[in-house]
């Protein structure tokens, strides 16, 4: 096989390219040379990709140089990995209005219609990896004379479950998005199903991710959304507080029948989506959301944005609210800032009791950054308190859709706290959004 062309990308990652075709023996490598490199301490993530894999390692325990021989030697030795799978027949309607691509892709093909449609239903094909958004599998095994370019300008809004090619790839939609591929038509079957949410849930897959998550020892709990699988939950709604009450109830009662009979037990509670950003600013909404889960079990712990009015909701119900703050949301800075109390202690090293110090949220009542700056609000992003005994943090999640992000921050913050003799305690780390998004929580409960 002929080896990868091996590149720096920027100062922290590396990246590892096949050369051109894509192939299911060159992607079998690739999976295997995942899987080798995530045991490697200096590597901080792993990111495969089609007929690549980009490897983001830290500099201060690797060199770049030794880290590509590394890479290099690592893929020659690589065997070939096939991994465990499962056959799945997908229904597709093709043209009409749920393939607009269709006519004008035959005649570019120089195929007809009836002859394009027998050729992509024909082939069976392989998910080489799942990118771009979630659920989104990039399928090998088209064939070849029906490969095609993307379209020069994209659509806006792709509906979901639409079949498509992509250069070299087909592939189906599982929500709605922009997208730039050739659309032949769509299919009714859900492909991104997870939590307990109508955004995007079923029986099956929620089954699946219960058993998954007790079997690797992750806390599961259920993340709510409004009823709108097209938009996956992401579109705001005006209803009824009746109606967000009667709806997030039935969604806890459907994850926890699935928990009761496979022998796990639900420990939080999640908005999703609109629903989250929209509990977060409607006081109405938020108790309607509180007094379910209330209703339902009020041992719950509740995961809402910090100084919210979802989490003053919760509090006032008397439920455990884990307050969050998110790194990498630009708006953050026009929401209110970090700043320090006027009178900060002055702990010794001793066992000596002290006055506590605090790093407060003030709230801003105009915008008064810009949404660029945001992030800089967050260099202090908890309420720090500190006596002789126990030093806690609040809030207590901190959250980035990043990985990297979120564990250069645990790192950074590990390290501070050591400096000082200061312990920094973990004491649960929660994986949502595990089929849809990289979620890395850092959670400190007090």
């Amino acid at each position: 096989m002929t080896p990868p062309k091996i590149h720096p990308l920027g100062d922290t990652a590396i990246v590892c390219e096949a050369p051109s075709p894509a192939t299911l023996e060159c992607q079998r490598r690739m999976w295997a040379l995942t899987e080798t490199a995530r045991l490697w301490p200096h590597v901080v993530e792993v990111v495969l990709a089609m007929n690549n894999l980009t490897l983001v390692f830290d500099p201060l325990q690797a060199d770049s140089a030794d880290f590509a021989q590394q890479l290099k030697t690592a893929w020659e030795q690589a065997a070939e990995v096939d991994a465990g799978s499962a056959e799945i027949e997908i229904p597709v309607c093709y043209g009409g209005a749920d393939g607009p691509d269709l006519v004008s892709l035959a005649k570019q093909l120089d195929l007809s219609i009836d002859e394009l449609v027998k050729r992509h239903t024909q082939a069976d094909y392989i998910v080489f990896f799942l990118g771009f958004q979630p659920g989104f599998a990039y399928l090998g095994g088209l064939d070849s004379k029906l490969h095609a370019p993307r379209h020069p300008k994209p659509r806006l809004e792709v509906p979901a479950v639409s079949v498509g090619i992509g250069g070299e790839q087909t592939g189906i939609y599982p929500a709605v998005s922009p997208g730039g591929w050739q659309l032949l038509g769509r299919t009714d079957l859900k492909l991104c199903e997870h939590c307990c949410g109508w955004h995007a849930g079923g029986a099956s897959a929620m089954r699946d991710c219960v058993r998954w998550a007790i079997a690797k020892g992750v806390a599961i709990g259920s993340h709510s959304s409004f009823n709108d699988p097209e938009n996956f939950g992401r579109k705001e709604m005006d209803l009824p507080a009746s109606e967000i009450y009667v709806g997030v109830l039935y969604q806890l009662g459907a994850l926890a029948a699935i928990m009761k009979a496979e022998g796990g037990r639900m420990s939080h509670v999640k908005p999703h989506g609109a629903l989250y950003n929209q509990a977060a600013k409607n006081p109405e909404i938020a108790e309607a959301i509180v007094a379910a889960i209330r209703d339902f079990d009020p041992s719950l712990l509740v995961f809402g944005l910090a100084n919210s009015n979802f989490v003053d909701a919760a509090r006032k119900a008397n439920l455990v609210a884990i307050e969050e703050v998110f790194a990498d949301h630009a708006d953050i800075g026009r929401m209110g800032r970090w700043s320090r109390a006027k009178t900060p202690a002055r702990c010794s090293r001793t066992r000596k009791p002290c006055s506590p110090a605090r790093w407060r949220w003030q709230p801003n009542t105009a915008s008064r950054r810009s949404a660029g700056n945001g992030c800089r609000s967050m260099r202090r992003p908890f309420v720090f308190t500190a006596t002789a005994r126990t030093r806690s943090l609040s809030p207590s999640v901190f959250a980035a859709r990043s990985k990297r992000l979120a564990l250069k921050f645990a790192r950074r913050t590990r390290s501070r706290f050591d400096d000082r003799s200061l312990a920094f305690l973990t004491s649960a780390e929660w994986l949502v959004h595990t089929l849809t998004r990289c979620w890395l929580y850092v959670m400190q409960l007090t």
